[in-house]
C-alpha cells in the first residue's frame, strides 16, 4: 500500500527541483545593487512573534482565501509573514492584493547584507493604503498599494 500517490510525489519532486534552482541562483555573486535604506521607520503596533513564522507559499499566492495572503486583514494586527527577497524587496502580496515596497530595495537581488532573518517577520495593515513589514532582525519596510497603471512583471 503506497502512502503517497504518484501525483503528489511528482509535485514534491518538482518543488524540490525548483528549490535547488533558486538556491543555486542565489549562490551566484549578485549584481551591483542599491544600498538605499528605507526613508521612514514605521513600527507595527503588534509585537514581533516569539516563534519563527512558517514561510508563506510562493506559488498560487492569489488563491489563498484568508489573511495574511487573502483579503480580510485587520488594521493594527500583525500577521506572521515571510517576505520574498530573492529578487530584492520589490513587492508583497498581502490582504488579497499586491503592494509595492516604498522604496524598492536590492535592484533585482537580495538587498546587500540581508539574511534569512531579514525575510521572516510580521506584516501589518497600518491603514488601507499602508502595510509595514518588520523582520525578526529589526528591519522595517513600508509598502503602498501597487499602482494600477504599473504592470507587475515579477522577478526576471
Amino acid at each position: 500500500m503506497n502512502l503517497i500517490s504518484p501525483a503528489v510525489l511528482r509535485v514534491f519532486t518538482a518543488i524540490l527541483a525548483l528549490s535547488a534552482v533558486v538556491i543555486l541562483a542565489c549562490a551566484q555573486d549578485p549584481a551591483p545593487s542599491s544600498t538605499q535604506a528605507p526613508t521612514e521607520s514605521l513600527e507595527p503596533t503588534a509585537a514581533t512573534p516569539t516563534t519563527t513564522p512558517v514561510p508563506m507559499p510562493t506559488v498560487d499566492r492569489e488563491r489563498v482565501e484568508e489573511p495574511p495572503i487573502g483579503p480580510g486583514a485587520e488594521i493594527g494586527k500583525g500577521y506572521p509573514y515571510s517576505l520574498y527577497v530573492h529578487c530584492g524587496v520589490r513587492d508583497a502580496y498581502f490582504d488579497g492584493r499586491r503592494w509595492m515596497a516604498d522604496p524598492m530595495l536590492g535592484n533585482y537581488n537580495p538587498p546587500p547584507g540581508w539574511t534569512a532573518d531579514d525575510s521572516r517577520g510580521v506584516m501589518e495593515l497600518v491603514r488601507e493604503d499602508l502595510v509595514v513589514f518588520k523582520s525578526v532582525s529589526g528591519r522595517t519596510i513600508k509598502f503602498i498599494p501597487w499602482p494600477s497603471d504599473v504592470e507587475w512583471t515579477g522577478c526576471y
